[in-house]
């Protein structure tokens, strides 16, 4: 009898976006109903699929609410309409939070990932699982804090790239700022790795 073995897919590993990224570029504006524009969304790390052109329109109609999305998938091109549910908040300030329903699972989501040929929500891929997941309880410390390493190095990199100013007009400007504190957390981050 022979087992066939399941290798995971690791969700940051895949193309995605979230409902607040969408919101962030203009979206889900109070009182406007349609909007429609191309939008550049997180490529994934790894996997074939590359998508290009992604254009998304957003339909906030009270009973005819929906996501359409249009792009080209090694130039195959799709197109398909996913309903939007609003829901509200139980952050007690109030308000509405949007959810894409899952095309696959029909389940709400607010992050999308690219799996074969569609965006779904990671309860609708096959042995879908975040890296964290997939890490044991034990060492999930470890992680979280080689994760918060990593990001201070790569912000403090970045001050090598073309165009980066440490001031402007005498005052420090917000890169170095940031460059300033990912130093201060790798000093302190250090302190606890010995």
């Amino acid at each position: 009898m022979s087992h066939r073995i399941k290798i995971p897919v690791i969700a940051e590993r895949l193309t995605s976006f979230q409902i607040s990224e969408l919101k962030k570029v203009g979206f889900f504006q109070k009182g406007d109903e349609y909007r429609e524009m191309p939008v550049t969304i997180k490529r994934g790390h790894g996997l074939g699929e590359t998508v290009s052109n992604i254009q998304i329109a957003v339909s906030t109609q009270e009973g005819n609410s929906y996501i359409r999305l249009s792009y080209s998938l090694d130039g195959e091109p799709i197109n398909y309409l996913m309903p939007l549910v609003r829901l509200k908040s139980n952050l007690g300030k109030g308000g509405w939070l949007w959810y894409c329903l899952c095309p696959t699972s029909n389940r709400r989501c607010r992050k999308l990932f690219l799996y074969e040929k569609q965006f779904v929500g990671i309860r609708a891929i096959e042995n879908g699982f975040y890296l964290k997941q997939l890490i044991p309880v034990s060492r999930r410390g470890e992680f979280k804090l080689m994760t918060k390493v990593n990001n201070c190095e790569r912000i403090i990199s970045g001050r090598a790239k073309k165009y980066f100013m440490s001031h402007y007009d005498g005052s420090l400007t917000k890169r170095q700022l940031r460059v300033m504190k990912a130093k201060d957390e790798l000093d302190r981050l250090s302190l606890v790795l010995q």
